[in-house]
């Protein structure tokens, strides 16, 4: 890339660049910036998952002096209501979306901790990054999703390896000429 082409990224720009990533492997999540006013729109196929990401979504996200509006649309147009949080409006949020391989409900300690597990990718978005010639920043989607998404006490977002079938070999024994005495 020129120097003439680079550009700084506005903090609106930089967060809809974090929820287009994240819903980049959604083919029911189509996502658009508008400006002046800004809102954030999410147009999704699925009235189910629209119904929960207008669950796990916050209604305006404050950046600076700048109020995103935050607006999920389903397809016939309305949604219903809300459905209050639990675990199943993530699932259903992230129904085909392969960012999200898994999730994990763990009671330990007298407390109760659901897991998120994101795939684990580096993912690449526009940002005003100097260190990248294209103004790219690297990041994984646990650290989109902690940006993106309502917090809530107990919930995490987490990078996971899935395991794979093939087995380890065990490592083998190096003999040494002492060994052998």
């Amino acid at each position: 890339m020129s120097k003439e082409k680079m550009t700084l990224c506005t903090p609106w720009y930089e967060f809809f660049n974090e929820v287009n990533a994240f819903f980049r492997e959604d083919k029911d999540v189509h996502v658009e910036l508008v400006e002046h006013p800004y809102v954030l729109k999410l147009y999704v196929d699925d009235s189910e998952k629209a119904e929960a990401l207008a669950v796990i979504l916050p209604e305006e996200k404050i950046l600076g002096n700048i109020h995103v509006k935050i607006e999920v649309i389903p397809t016939n147009g309305n949604l219903k209501g809300n459905f209050g949080y639990d675990l199943d409006a993530y699932r259903r949020a992230f129904k085909g979306n392969n960012a999200v391989v898994d999730f994990q409900h763990v009671e330990a300690f007298g407390w109760a901790f659901d897991y998120i597990m994101c795939k684990p990718a580096v993912v690449q978005l526009e940002n005003d990054s100097m260190k990248n010639p294209w103004g790219l920043v690297s990041t994984l989607y646990e650290n989109l999703a902690d940006d993106i998404f309502i917090p809530h006490p107990g919930l995490f977002f987490t990078t996971y390896q899935l395991p794979t079938a093939k087995k380890e070999e065990p490592a083998r024994k190096v003999k040494f000429p002492k060994d052998e005495m």
